[in-house]
């Protein structure tokens, strides 16, 4: 709250900005992280590791995965609500990973994401997937991305144009990088 209260006291904050919870049928026990705006008006892309129930095991420990998640907002009694979030297609969220970090490209036809491996709270190995939306709205099977994942931890994906090209930028450890 410390946080929102200075971005409140900023001489450049609009004054008309309005800051509200979004309800516990987003925000829950777990994290929620990485939210996006969707491909349609009022909708929301997040990560989060909200289950109600362990959702596998990792060397014989029980685990929640992360995995990205999608909610659909609603007008209710003239008040603006959220719709239960649900998990996105498991062509994206795969059991054994976790899924986040997620990002849509500016045509909206494609998400990028991570697919992590832990060992206890150590990362193993996270590489950056793409998923196609379908012609019938679903998200294809992931393809890992070619030319940009290695032996390295690989994070935040996001679109950009450098040089007048499109570019895809992203935060790894790779040796001699600067994040």
């Amino acid at each position: 709250l410390v946080g929102i209260e200075l971005a409140m006291e900023s001489s450049d904050v609009d004054p008309e900005l309005i800051i509200e919870n979004m309800g516990r049928k987003l925000n829950t026990s777990s994290s929620e992280y990485s939210p996006i705006a969707g491909i349609n008006e009022g909708e929301i892309y997040f990560a989060s590791m909200k289950a109600k129930k362990i959702t596998g095991t990792e060397d014989a420990e029980p685990v929640v995965w992360t995995k990205i998640y999608k909610a659909q907002s609603e007008i209710k009694r003239g008040k603006l609500t959220w719709k239960t979030a649900k998990e996105i297609s498991p062509n994206v969220n795969l059991d054994g990973t976790h899924t986040s970090n997620v990002v849509l490209s500016p045509d909206q036809t494609e998400l990028l994401f991570t697919r992590a491996v832990l060992y206890g709270n150590d990362v193993q190995s996270s590489r950056i997937y793409r998923s196609k939306i379908s012609s019938r709205g679903t998200w294809g099977p992931a393809e890992e991305l070619d030319g940009i994942n290695g032996d390295y931890i690989i994070r935040h994906p996001a679109y950009g144009v450098h040089l007048g090209k499109e570019v895809i930028f992203f935060s790894a450890n790779i040796p001699g990088g600067f994040g």
